[in-house]
């Protein structure tokens, strides 16, 4: 993904190069690249074929996942410091089909002392495909 102006690539290989969801040095993995603008992240993606639940449906637990991942890339850019969640709550609207471009934003909803509160959503064109809220703590 190209960064512009005003806007922060995440480089996966400087915070969790392993990452089964947005690290590079994982070949197993997802890949889901970002960009950070301030206290709010943006990444797209196309899930593959190996992560689908029912044929042609991207899995419940791969959705958690790539929004969890996504908070705790936002939270690490904003404070610079490694998010362990603590509380992920994860909401369901549609299926998130398999090899469609997804797009995926989270931003820092508050923040006290090293504690932090984040949300992040999955789009799909118009519509919503799942929504998450956590709870972060900071180390």
């Amino acid at each position: 993904m190209n960064s512009t102006q005003g806007q922060i690539p995440v480089a996966p290989d400087e915070f969790h190069s392993t990452c089964f969801v947005c690290g590079n040095g994982n070949p197993d993995g997802i890949r889901l690249q970002f960009v950070q603008h301030g206290d709010h992240l943006h990444g797209e993606v196309v899930v593959e074929h190996h992560f689908h639940g029912y044929e042609g449906i991207v899995h419940g637990g791969i959705v958690a996942s790539i929004l969890d991942a996504a908070m705790v890339r936002c939270l690490h850019g904003v404070f610079g410091k490694n998010p362990y969640t603590c509380r992920l709550d994860v909401r369901y609207f549609r299926e998130t089909p398999i090899g469609h471009r997804i797009v995926v934003d989270a931003h820092v909803t508050s923040h006290r002392r090293n504690m932090c509160w984040a949300e992040a959503e999955m789009l799909l064109g118009q519509g919503r495909c799942a929504h998450a809220s956590g709870i972060f703590k900071l180390a």
